[in-house]
């Protein structure tokens, strides 16, 4: 633990990063791996991460400027590339978890 903490970017001693903060620094991180002619993120194997779709759509709607637009073209060039290669299954389940919230189901009793 001392080494992750040592080696974070983030907070120092009993300081706290705070959620932007934290956000920033996965943005720029994913910034800094996106791949601009074929999407993705780092080199290949390129695997499909929801989590990272979910976070650049996130990072659109609760941030203005040029790194709200950035994070909502990496996000749609990436599974627009996706949808080209033959992998719906994970464009759909970004789009769905997006549009539609997951519903709950009850059992009668």
């Amino acid at each position: 633990m001392t080494a992750l903490a040592r080696s974070s970017t983030l907070g120092r001693g009993d300081q706290v990063p705070s959620a932007f903060d934290c956000g920033n620094l996965c943005f720029q991180q994913l910034r800094g791996s996106y791949e601009p002619k074929f999407g993705g993120f780092s080199k290949a194997p390129k695997f499909p991460q929801p989590v990272n779709m979910n976070l650049l759509l996130r990072w659109h709607v609760l941030n203005d400027g040029a790194d709200s637009a950035l994070a909502l073209n990496m996000c749609v060039h990436t599974l627009r590339m996706m949808a080209k290669g033959g992998i719906f299954d994970h464009v759909c389940l970004v789009i769905r978890s997006m549009f539609f919230p997951p519903v709950v189901r009850y059992s009668g009793s």
